[in-house]
């Protein structure tokens, strides 16, 4: 749970303060929202890879290393003092920290009874929760008060003192899950409808959550370490997802897809709604609270849902197969942030929100095949 705690806070800390590192870089907020789409879009191509090219790796081992690389990265990122260098540094990070999730999913997976895998999967996920509900808010506290790059100071250090509690904690024993009946390959129906429905998920949040900061002063007014204050919304939704979603995956499975399909388009109907009548103040708090608790809820739910099925298809391949799902997870998160972005440029928050609704929408019709796989 840890090492997706320090990955995603990482991944996500300067969210809050795009404008601030925009105006200090000297570039335009498009282009610093850029930085993560940057990262995310390494991160798709980087967790496949990499899983398949150390293959035969000590897993605990490598998820240290992995920690400690990210750590550098968050020291590096605080340091540099060009918009093209800090690319260069979030394109690194990216590449190498998506081996976390894949690499945490399987080691918990190898550690619990069959039957335990989408509590186990939940709790591995509520490492990127809890990144929402504290890790980023208090970044962009930091950040906020001492200067963006204090953000990734505080992310740097985070991920090193994660790696050594990895290296106290974790057994040394773990290895890949055993194939439980036929083992299925990982590029077939239906893992890839699973990464499809993934994939659209984070695209669509990503496209109003990518302009997180400029989304909340809209509607708000509050700016600053305000911002991160707020962020804790997303932390608390995602934490109430993912209790939600062991329980589907142990009850319902792939069917539990269509439903939160369902309420992510409800949250970003409700971004448009609030932000095409100009809702602000204390009209606009609610708003946004209306529309980002349920939404993370239903996003995070997805997590266990899809992660527990790729356990017991994929078989010694799960770790192959979580990597493509998370290379999924980053690819929606960079393809969510740059559409968002091309809404923003062409009809401001308003656009961003509505390209949100339509990915999600657009969702909800691929859930309904996935119901009875």
């Amino acid at each position: 749970m840890l090492g997706p705690f320090a990955f995603s806070t990482g991944a996500f800390v300067f969210g809050g303060l795009l404008a601030e590192l925009a105006a200090s870089l000297e570039v335009s907020l498009t282009a610093a929202a850029q930085l993560q789409t940057a990262f995310t879009l390494a991160c798709a191509v980087g967790g496949p890879v990499l899983a398949i090219g150390l293959r035969s790796w000590d897993r605990r081992r490598l998820l240290i290393g992995v920690m400690i690389f990210l750590a550098c990265i968050g020291a590096a990122s605080a340091m540099v003092s060009g918009y093209g260098a800090l690319l260069v540094v979030r394109v690194a990070g990216g590449f190498v920290g998506a081996l976390t999730v894949p690499l945490a999913s399987t080691l918990a997976v190898s550690l619990v009874p069959e039957a335990h895998r989408g509590r186990a999967l939940a709790v591995v996920s509520g490492g990127t929760a809890l990144a929402f509900l504290v890790g980023i808010p208090v970044g962009s506290l930091f950040g906020g008060t001492f200067g963006w790059q204090a953000a990734f100071w505080f992310s740097g250090l985070l991920s090193l003192a994660i790696a050594g509690i990895i290296a106290f904690a974790v057994p040394n024993a773990a290895a890949p899950p055993p194939p439980q009946g036929a083992q299925q390959s990982p590029f077939a129906w239906p893992l890839t409808g699973l990464y499809g429905a993934t994939l659209l998920g984070f695209v669509a949040t990503f496209s109003t959550v990518g302009l997180i900061g400029p989304l909340i002063t809209a509607l708000t007014g509050l700016s600053g370490g305000a911002v991160g204050a707020l962020q804790v919304l997303i932390g608390l939704g995602s934490v109430a997802g993912l209790a939600l979603g062991a329980a589907l995956a142990e009850r319902r499975g792939p069917a539990s897809l269509l439903p939160l399909f369902v309420v992510m388009a409800m949250g970003q109907g409700v971004y448009v709604l609030a932000l095409g009548i100009g809702a602000e103040g204390a009209k606009g708090l609610a708003l946004f609270a209306l529309g980002t608790v349920p939404g993370a809820a239903a996003l995070f739910a997805t997590f266990p849902v899809v992660a527990t099925v790729i356990a017991a298809r994929a078989g010694r391949a799960a770790t192959l197969a979580f990597a493509i799902n998370g290379a999924t997870i980053f690819a929606g998160q960079g393809l969510g942030v740059l559409l968002g972005s091309v809404g923003f440029g062409i009809a401001g928050l308003l656009g961003a929100a509505l390209c949100g609704l339509a990915v999600a929408l657009i969702g909800v019709g691929f859930a309904l095949r996935l119901r009875d796989v």
